[in-house]
């Protein structure tokens, strides 16, 4: 099923990203409930990488938004999430930015609302 037909697709209200199309590598629906639909994306709404100039003047240290570049597994420090199901307080919470995690740690990652994913995409040449 196709998601996108290109980059600037997959990061506009236009994708194809719900709870039906967000599959695991084997095909399978994810399970959302109890609470894991976020993503790790570490990504802007644009699905661009963080303006590290831009966060240094908002006092924020490199890394934020990434763990450190998903190195970190401190209790400390956040990475951006996603909504894979666009669930969420809004009327359709953003797949790849919609709120940072509360912590870089797994059991900060689940308790945010993830299963700790990361998204991944491929390109069919067909």
């Amino acid at each position: 099923m196709r998601i996108a037909r290109n980059v600037e697709d997959l990061h506009s209200d236009g994708n194809n990203i719900w709870k039906e199309t967000a599959l695991n590598e084997k095909g399978d629906p994810i399970p959302t409930r109890p609470n894991s639909h976020d993503v790790i994306t570490g990504s802007t709404l644009d699905g661009r990488a963080w303006d590290y100039d831009l966060l240094d003047l908002l006092n924020i240290e490199a890394g934020a938004m990434t763990c450190n570049n998903y190195t970190s597994d401190a209790e400390a420090g956040f990475v951006m999430l996603g909504h894979l199901d666009r669930g969420g307080t809004a009327p359709i919470s953003p797949w790849n930015a919609a709120h940072p995690s509360v912590g870089c740690s797994q059991a900060k990652i689940v308790s945010t609302g993830s299963a700790g994913l990361l998204y991944c995409f491929a390109i069919d040449a067909n």
